[in-house]
């Protein structure tokens, strides 16, 4: 079997042949490489949702220590919303 490599366009591109086993070396690396991708990727997600919830909770902070009094439905709100952040952060 003949093994080559060659970048994946629609234009005529040089090949270059490789041997198996630097063919069954390079699949590896682009397995690690996509499987560290995705870990990258799902980081991103969490540290974004770790943000979103400690920029609520400094909004939350900063809004009480202005306007002191909160009634029952305004705490539910921000109680609702801090759930949602948490619930984001965890899943």
């Amino acid at each position: 079997m003949r093994y080559i490599v060659r970048k994946a366009v629609l234009a005529s591109t040089p090949e270059v042949e490789i041997s198996a086993e630097e063919y069954s070396l390079l699949g590896a690396a682009r397995r690690v490489l996509s499987s560290a991708l995705a870990i990258e990727e799902k980081y991103e997600v969490l540290i974004a949702n770790f943000l979103a919830l400690e920029t609520h909770l400094l909004n939350v902070a900063v809004t009480n220590a202005v306007r002191n009094a909160l009634t029952y439905s305004e705490f539910f709100e921000i109680r609702s919303a801090l759930n949602v952040h948490v619930v984001n952060l965890l899943t």
